[in-house]
């Protein structure tokens, strides 16, 4: 039902999972989404005493843009790092990238990457708006590992 949606169980491997906490950009959105969930944690206890289902869609909406905004530019910054790794390989004698339809795949991959990860956040805002499942359940932290793992999967 959700195949190509999450990883598979041999995709998430410890190497998989290393390499993601490796990037940068991958502590620094991890670290968001962890702290989105622990405060959907706070606001289920306040929901209890009747006050914090307002906040929690406060949340989800801070969550989809910070998280949202991240997943739909990470696909380009990507692209934008890695032909400038290209150029700098050309500038310091290596070889170019080979011709031969190498562009057509890579933007055929990154399509189909850019559609599975709209489609998982998509899941994970419908299970983040509902009022108790959505701070109970680790939803940002979830879409954050596997959109890395993807990313390093895929590249």
């Amino acid at each position: 039902m959700l195949g190509g949606i999450l990883p598979s169980s041999g995709q998430i491997t410890k190497k998989a999972l290393l390499m993601v906490l490796a990037v940068p950009e991958g502590l620094i959105m991890l670290l968001i989404a962890v702290i989105l969930d622990l405060c959907g944690l706070v606001v289920f206890i306040l929901s209890l005493f009747g006050v914090g289902v307002p906040i929690s869609f406060i949340l989800d909406a801070a969550g989809a843009a910070s998280i949202g905004t991240w997943a739909i530019t990470r696909p380009f910054a990507r692209s934008a790092i890695g032909k400038i790794g290209e150029k700098a390989g050309e500038m310091l004698g290596g070889k170019g990238p080979t011709a031969g339809g190498s562009a057509v795949g890579g933007m055929a991959k990154k399509g189909i990457g850019m559609g599975l990860s709209i489609a998982r956040f998509i899941i994970t805002l419908l299970i983040e708006v509902i009022p108790y499942l959505g701070d109970i359940f680790p939803g940002w932290t979830f879409f954050v590992i596997f959109t890395l793992i993807e990313g390093e999967i895929t590249s």
